[in-house]
């Protein structure tokens, strides 16, 4: 194990001891995700999805970080994307509820299944919830983030050349995008 290694566990064990023990934390951090949504989805996303990605280096290179990451420009990708995915996430929960309510005449079953506690009806909203969003927001959300995932590597993984140059978006599209392994 490298020293890297021990000091990413302590730091993953540190956090989730901080939940456990300190008086409070667990309640703070719930209270202030129910007051401030899109702002915590900013961080939450911003911390966990970068983190993310340090690890697959991790497995694939045996580094948490290498020249070219980009870690503040994924941060700031990671944050914008957790804002869109808990948008996303809002108007797919009350949309499928409303066409589902609306369009096959369930005459407000749907939203007192959801609402309610555990049942099949409230499994069966969910799942619709669930195809909906994977088949009509996930294949743009990823395709955005690759495309994302190019622009940090082509300008070096600064925020300077993040944005310093343009997005090309039909570059990536048409060259760029191995489309055999995006989807």
């Amino acid at each position: 194990m490298k020293k890297t290694d021990l000091i990413t566990l302590i730091i993953v064990a540190a956090v989730i001891c901080g939940f456990a023990f300190i008086p409070g934390a667990w309640t703070w951090f719930n209270e202030t995700t129910k007051a401030h949504g899109l702002l915590m989805s900013f961080f939450k996303f911003a911390i966990l999805g970068t983190f993310g990605e340090m690890l697959a280096l991790r497995i694939r290179e045996g580094v948490y970080l290498k020249k070219g990451f980009g870690l503040l420009p994924k941060m700031l990708v990671w944050g914008v994307l957790g804002v869109v995915i808990a948008s996303a996430m809002t108007i797919f929960k009350t949309g499928t509820v409303t066409l589902l309510d609306g369009g096959f005449h369930l005459n407000g079953k749907a939203a007192a299944w959801f609402a309610g506690s555990l049942s099949w009806g409230k499994f069966f909203v969910a799942l619709c919830v669930s195809v909906l969003m994977n088949t009509l927001f996930a294949p743009v959300f990823m395709t955005f983030h690759k495309i994302t995932d190019i622009h940090i590597a082509e300008t070096g993984g600064t925020l300077k050349g993040f944005f310093g140059s343009p997005l090309k978006i039909g570059e990536a599209l048409s060259k760029k995008i191995n489309w055999d392994i995006q989807y």
